[in-house]
């Protein structure tokens, strides 16, 4: 991969578009190669960091600039991570001054013993994530489950620390769903969006965002009524 990746030109107007996979577990010198190859091609670069496979020490040195075998790989605003988590305060610290992007798979997080999705460190952090559906051929891959299971999960932590302690901070709505589902994946991999407004047949307005990465168009559609209930 090394030796063929460079002569493939990640500029191209097709319906795909390249994304160096540079994940970490697989060893220093996997991670040298992949990241640098990435850099010089203007990629984005992503990893899928969690607790398992004894990574947060190598994310830890990533995190210092001294990651890969030759020490000098860090973290940057081309960086996606998906999951995140049982990393550092301090990882996640340059994950944000950085201006890196991160999605979270919560499904399999709960089910694949990823470890607990970083819903609260995100929100403690003013962080917004994207969401992932990782391992399609695990669970089910469409974005409403995502979505759900995203409210689900931090819902039941900041109600369980309500019950607990009085005060668990404020359950998530379906405002951050859609916001974290949609217009933050756009944002996750570079994507422009075009909002245009469209009448509903009662009268009420509506948005409408179909969703453009350069030259490439995908028809996703949010109706969101002028007027509509809480819950």
């Amino acid at each position: 991969m090394p030796r063929t990746t460079g002569k493939i030109s990640p500029h191209y107007d097709k319906l795909v578009t390249m994304i160096m996979g540079g994940e970490v577990y697989l060893s220093d010198l996997s991670t040298e190669q992949s990241w640098t190859i990435g850099r010089q091609l203007g990629l984005q670069i992503g990893a899928h960091i969690l607790s398992p496979f004894d990574i947060r020490p190598t994310f830890d040195l990533i995190a210092q600039g001294r990651g890969g075998s030759n020490g000098d790989i860090g973290i940057g605003p081309d960086n996606l991570f998906i999951h995140m988590t049982g990393m550092s305060d301090a990882a996640w610290q340059v994950v944000k001054s950085h201006g890196a992007q991160v999605s979270m798979a919560v499904p399999i997080e709960m089910n694949m013993r990823h470890g607990m999705p970083p819903t609260l460190k995100l929100q403690s952090l003013g962080m917004e994530p994207s969401l992932s559906v990782d391992v399609e051929c695990t669970l089910t891959a469409d974005f409403f489950t995502q979505m759900r299971s995203m409210m689900n999960q931090q819902r039941m932590i900041v109600n369980q620390m309500s019950l607990d302690l009085g005060s668990g901070g404020s359950p998530v709505g379906l405002p951050n769903a859609l916001d974290w589902g949609l217009s933050e994946d756009q944002n996750a991999l570079d994507a422009q969006p075009i909002f245009t407004q469209a009448p509903l047949p009662d009268g009420r307005s509506s948005r409408m965002a179909p969703y453009r990465r350069r030259s490439r168009r995908a028809t996703c559609c949010v109706m969101r009524p002028s007027t509509a209930p809480r819950h």
